[in-house]
């Protein structure tokens, strides 16, 4: 049975509040369940995917995967890259290898402030992986269930984790700031790729 639900959203959504909510900014809304699209490959997701793809995120990430043109099918869901939070829908791939971890994942994306994501993501270069360095960290941070379950974005994880320490480290406290309140630090590693 596919962990790829509605409900399961809703569960994720749940977890990263509890999780994140002290370090997200006051009366931040959280996002609901039915921010949640769930397609098949030729149920949709692959239209959305490449029309948003094409118009948004290649060129950022050029400097990891070049003029390569990524397909649908290896992606397990991804986040519209609307400036305002409670604009963005989160898209999942019914026919990919996500689980309950990509829920969060998506979720986190979904919060990030938007100097952040999209506007960070999209200067290219590294962004992307610094972008999902430190949301994979997040992620797997969320719970020890959550954390064993997860392999994506494995390096970039990695160099996170590296760089920040320990929860509560003042690195960590930066990364938050960054994300969840757009407030970029000084100094960020620079070997993601």
């Amino acid at each position: 049975m596919s962990e790829l639900t509605a409900e399961n959203a809703a569960r994720a959504i749940q977890l990263v509040k509890l999780k994140y909510a002290a370090m997200l900014p006051a009366n931040f809304v959280m996002p609901d369940k039915d921010r949640f699209k769930f397609y098949t490959l030729a149920g949709g997701f692959d239209t959305v995917f490449q029309s948003i793809y094409i118009k948004t995120f290649r060129k950022a990430n050029n400097a990891i995967f070049g003029d390569e043109k990524i397909g649908a099918a290896g992606i397990n869901g991804f986040v519209t890259p609307d400036v305002d939070p409670r604009d963005r829908i989160i898209y999942i791939n019914l026919d990919g290898a996500g689980n309950f971890g990509t829920l969060v994942h998506e979720t986190l994306h979904a919060i990030s402030h938007a100097d952040f994501y999209p506007r960070y993501y999209c200067v290219g270069g590294q962004a992307p992986a610094v972008v999902e360095g430190i949301t994979e960290y997040l992620t797997r941070k969320t719970s020890l269930t959550v954390g064993m379950n997860r392999s994506s974005y494995e390096d970039w994880y990695l160099t996170t984790e590296s760089w920040v320490g320990a929860e509560g480290s003042t690195r960590h406290q930066q990364m938050a700031n960054w994300i969840f309140r757009g407030q970029m630090p000084a100094v960020w590693p620079g070997n993601y790729l």
